[in-house]
């Protein structure tokens, strides 16, 4: 799609739906997510805004586990990146850093019209 930002990763069909694909590690690193066994497909409920909730399709790294954390559990990690509002707080664990990320937040305007362009013009 012309003008999508390299992080868009394409589309995939699940279940009748037409469901974009980002790469969050290109998105927040510049550089790909790594094609390794721990690097999955996550699927994530999107929002656009005042549309209804659509599937949206993640590429993460080293997601190995499934948890449920208290969100009071996280903390600021820090530092501020207004051009990366998408990356929330981080869970100090003994096996590392968790962040969270904030799913709301990753899409501007311009690209949830490319992505989303049905609910765009509903």
């Amino acid at each position: 799609m012309p003008g999508t930002p390299a992080w868009v990763q394409g589309l995939f069909n699940y279940n009748g739906q037409h469901v974009p694909v980002l790469d969050i590690s290109l998105l927040a690193t510049g550089q790909p997510a790594a094609a390794r066994l721990s690097t999955r497909l996550v699927l994530v409920h999107y929002t656009p805004a005042g549309q209804a909730t659509q599937l949206l399709g993640l590429v993460v790294e080293k997601a190995t586990d499934t948890l449920r954390c208290d969100p009071a559990d996280f903390s600021h990690s820090g530092l501020s990146n207004e051009d990366a509002a998408y990356l929330g707080p981080v869970l100090r664990r003994d096996d590392g850093l968790i962040q969270r990320i904030n799913v709301q937040d990753l899409l501007d305007a311009s690209v949830q019209t490319l992505l989303f362009p049905e609910a765009a013009s509903a």
